[in-house]
């Protein structure tokens, strides 16, 4: 037998089986944090890792960005909740169940 690995033609089914529910949420996940690297960068006016130079987007390339992101990522906007909240002492409540 030889010292290179030989794959078994059933490793790479049982693989794609394992991941075939994820692999769709994780390409989601990866490119979604992509978007808002940028925009980071943009807005912090950071250097772009491969040209050395300052990230640059144009108005339409963040507004596609932004509307990518609102797909993707739960909106955090302020909920009101109202309710009633009755406060009865311990006795009292007793009293009520005889």
């Amino acid at each position: 037998m030889s010292d290179t690995a030989v794959e078994s033609k059933h490793e790479p089914r049982a693989i794609r089986r394992k991941y075939t529910g994820n692999l769709e949420s994780v390409r989601e996940k990866i490119q979604t944090s992509q978007l808002i690297n940028r925009l980071n960068g943009f807005a912090l006016q950071h250097e772009d890792p491969q040209t050395g130079k300052p990230v640059e987007m144009s108005a339409t390339q963040v507004k596609a960005a932004i509307a990518l992101l609102k797909k993707t990522v739960p909106d955090l906007t302020q909920v009101e909740m109202s309710a009633e909240v009755a406060l009865t002492r311990h006795e009292e409540g007793l009293s009520e169940l005889e």
